[in-house]
């Protein structure tokens, strides 16, 4: 956050927000909104400092535009993970993922091997060149 022309990793103050009922549960979100004065077509790389990594997604369903049955006996997600490494030398990265949607999946197209590590569990272990400076 920018305030005054400084950068700032805290609120200014200490927010108060209203008590929350005994069956609430929170769920910490990361919205990008991007708007322009015209269509445009552009490759952009957001970044953003975190105290932590974690993912989740959120997902809505658009219904047909007649009737209003949704098929929710089949879905198909895909997911694109980019890692840089910014070392001199090679590495070995373990990226593990959650299905926390899931019990009954099936991966039909992977750039690296994987092993299912329990029900619900995925994890890859994949080589990462470093990256070329100056090219």
């Amino acid at each position: 956050m920018q305030v005054d022309g400084k950068l700032q990793f805290r609120l200014p103050g200490e927010p108060l927000f209203p008590e929350l009922g005994s069956d609430a549960i929170l769920y910490p979100t990361l919205t990008w909104q991007l708007s322009s004065d015209r269509a445009a077509r552009l490759d952009a790389e957001l970044s953003y400092v975190t105290g932590g990594m974690r993912w989740e997604a959120a997902y809505n369903l658009v219904a047909p535009e007649k009737g209003d049955v949704l098929d929710q006996r089949q879905m198909q997600e895909a997911f694109e993970i980019r890692i840089r490494n910014r070392k001199k030398e090679s590495v070995r990265v373990r990226v593990a993922e959650r299905l926390y949607r899931w019990l009954n999946w099936e991966i039909v197209e992977k750039s690296d091997d994987f092993v299912k590590t329990d029900a619900q569990s995925v994890e890859f272990v994949v080589g990462v060149e470093p990256i070329r400076r100056g090219s």
